[in-house]
């Protein structure tokens, strides 16, 4: 999923082809919103966690992120790359 917040990088826009349906994009400036990327975040991670009835949890770091899966101080990057690392397709 993406959402297109701000016109800055509109010469690209041409380009993509979001989910192969042939489909132009388009932004919330383009639209007449006005608001930040971190806007967009929280209402989105809000909006989300209704839906799915879940509870959302606001974390200010990855230090906390490891504190809930029990990881060492620094050690969720060696998590995060070995996990893309696993999805890549390796082809000799």
């Amino acid at each position: 999923m993406g959402i297109n917040i701000t016109n800055e990088v509109l010469p690209y826009f041409d380009v993509i082809d979001a989910c192969g349906l042939g489909k132009g994009v388009v932004t919330l400036e383009g639209m007449g919103v006005q608001t930040t990327r971190e806007e967009v975040e929280k209402r989105w991670v809000r909006e989300f966690g209704e839906e799915v009835e879940g509870d959302v949890y606001t974390l200010n770091d990855l230090g906390e992120l490891e504190e809930i899966w029990g990881l060492k101080k620094g050690e969720i990057l060696d998590v995060m790359i070995r996990s893309e690392s696993n999805d890549m397709e390796v082809v000799t």
